[in-house]
C-alpha cells in the first residue's frame, strides 16, 4: 500500500499538485487539484488506501462518521515531503483530501510579479514596523506563498523577531519561529495566538484569518505596535474588508492600522511552463474610501486580468473561468 501511495503522489509532484482528493462510494476516485480546478486522474487503489491513510496521519480508524485530520512524513527521492490529510464520511461517501505542504518553489520576490508597481508597494511593506497586510483571495491562489516570501525578505534584510502561527505549517523555514496549531494537544488558535505574543514579537504571521477571534488578536497585535501579515478567504480586496465588518472590527480600527489589502489569482502563463500571478492591491487610500463608501481609485481584479489577457500573458479560456471578456 505504501508503493501505491507514493506512485500517486510522485506523480502529483511532477504535476505541482497542492492536494490530492480521494472520493470513496463503491470504488475509490482520485482527484488531483491544479490552479485551474480539480481533475479525475487515472489511478488505481482500493479502499484499504484510505485506512492506511489515517493509520499514518495517526486518526481514530474507528471514528468513522467524524470529520479528522492528521499530519504525517514520508521520503521520496530522497527528499523529505510533508502532509497533512483531512478526512470525513458521510452516508454514502468516504471523503479525504491530502495536502502536499512543501510542494513549492524557492521563490524571491521579484518571481511573484511582472509588475513593478506591485512589487514597489511589496517592497515598502516588508519595512514598515507596524501595521496589518491582509492577503486575499481563493483556495489555491498562493496567499500563503506570498506571505512567506515576504517574510524570507524581512528576515535577510532585518534583524528582527518574526513568529508565524500555522495551521498547518505548509512552507517550512529556518529564518524564523512557526508555531502549529495543534487541536489534539489543546494548542489551538487561540492558545496559539496567546503564546504567540508571549514571544515577544516584532513580526508576526497568523496563517488564515478564520473567525472573529483570530480577526480580533490580528487587529490587538497590529495596535499594539507589531508589524502583522495574514491571509483571507475572499473574491476580492473589497470583500475581505466587509469579512472584518462582519467579524466586529470597528471601522476607525480597520481605517488606523490596515496597511494594505491584496486580492490574487494564479494562472498558466501562456507562453510559458509557468505560473502566474496577478494581484490586486488596496492601499491605505483605497480602503478608507472604500469603508466610508467612496469610489476607490485602485486596478480591479476583473480590470488587471484583462489587461493580462491584452498583454499575452494568459490564455482566453482561462480567463472565461474568472470573468466575461
Amino acid at each position: 500500500m505504501k508503493a501505491t501511495l507514493i506512485n500517486i503522489i510522485q506523480k502529483a509532484i511532477q504535476m505541482q499538485v497542492s492536494d490530492i482528493h480521494f472520493v470513496l462510494t463503491e470504488e475509490l476516485k482520485i482527484y488531483f487539484r491544479d490552479m485551474s480546478g480539480i481533475k479525475l486522474m487515472p489511478l488505481t487503489a482500493n479502499k484499504t488506501l484510505f485506512e492506511y491513510l489515517k493509520f499514518n496521519a495517526n486518526l481514530d480508524i474507528n471514528g468513522h462518521f467524524q470529520s479528522q485530520s492528521g499530519a504525517f512524513q514520508l521520503t521520496i527521492n530522497e527528499k523529505q515531503y510533508f502532509f497533512r490529510f483531512s478526512y470525513i464520511q458521510h452516508l454514502s461517501q468516504c471523503c479525504g483530501v491530502l495536502r502536499i505542504l512543501n510542494n513549492h518553489p524557492k521563490l524571491q520576490m521579484h518571481d511573484l510579479t511582472v509588475e513593478r508597481d506591485v512589487l514597489r508597494i511589496f517592497k515598502k511593506w516588508i519595512t514598515k514596523r507596524v501595521g496589518f497586510c491582509l492577503f486575499s483571495g481563493p483556495t489555491g491562489s498562493g496567499k500563503t506563498t506570498t506571505v512567506h516570501v515576504l517574510l524570507e525578505e524581512i528576515a535577510k534584510r532585518n534583524q528582527l523577531k518574526i513568529v508565524s502561527l500555522e495551521d498547518p505549517i505548509e512552507i517550512y523555514s529556518t529564518s524564523y519561529l512557526q508555531l502549529q496549531v495543534n487541536e489534539k494537544s489543546n494548542f489551538t488558535y487561540e492558545e496559539g495566538i496567546k503564546h504567540l505574543m508571549r514571544q515577544d514579537p516584532d513580526v508576526i504571521m497568523i496563517g488564515e484569518i478564520r473567525d472573529a477571534y483570530s480577526a480580533k488578536m490580528a487587529f490587538r497585535a497590529a495596535l499594539s505596535g507589531h508589524m502583522v501579515f495574514s491571509t483571507i478567504h475572499a473574491k476580492s480586496s473589497e470583500e475581505a474588508l466587509k469579512r472584518f465588518i462582519e467579524f466586529g472590527i470597528n471601522r476607525d480600527d480597520i481605517m488606523n492600522t490596515l496597511t494594505g489589502i491584496t486580492n490574487q489569482r494564479l494562472f498558466k502563463r501562456k507562453s510559458k511552463n509557468a505560473k502566474i500571478c496577478v494581484y490586486e492591491v488596496m492601499e491605505e487610500d483605497d480602503i478608507q474610501k472604500s469603508l466610508m463608501h467612496q469610489p476607490t481609485t485602485h486596478t480591479t481584479m476583473k480590470e488587471k486580468i484583462v489587461k493580462y489577457y491584452e498583454k499575452g500573458f494568459i490564455k482566453k479560456e482561462d480567463v472565461k473561468k474568472e470573468i466575461e471578456i
